[in-house]
């Protein structure tokens, strides 16, 4: 999933077109929050009435969200088809 999250051209340009989230990185205030929230995310809770801090992960999630629900979908399809793998192997070793 770390890969995943490493932006593209196409996700940094939409990064870089949001207004909203492009103040947020250049806010140290917010980079603040997102650090420490990085660090222990139970800290989220402290930033819940921040407007800068909310608008800041709303910009990002719906910049990055589509994209790491698609490669959580794409993990899931490996694991059921390495398990249906394990499973047919351990039908053919029952088998024998």
């Amino acid at each position: 999933m770390i890969a995943e999250a490493q932006p593209d051209e196409a996700t940094l340009r939409q990064i870089l077109s949001n207004s909203t989230v492009m103040e947020g990185f250049e806010d140290p205030a917010v980079m603040a929050a997102v650090a420490e929230i990085a660090q222990d995310p139970a800290a989220s809770s402290q930033y819940a009435g921040d407007a800068k801090v909310r608008s800041f992960y709303k910009g990002m999630e719906a910049i990055m969200g589509p994209r790491l629900q698609q490669a959580a979908a794409r993990a899931g399809e490996a694991t059921s088809r390495k398990s249906k793998s394990s499973q047919m192997a351990g039908t053919a070793i029952l088998e024998i």
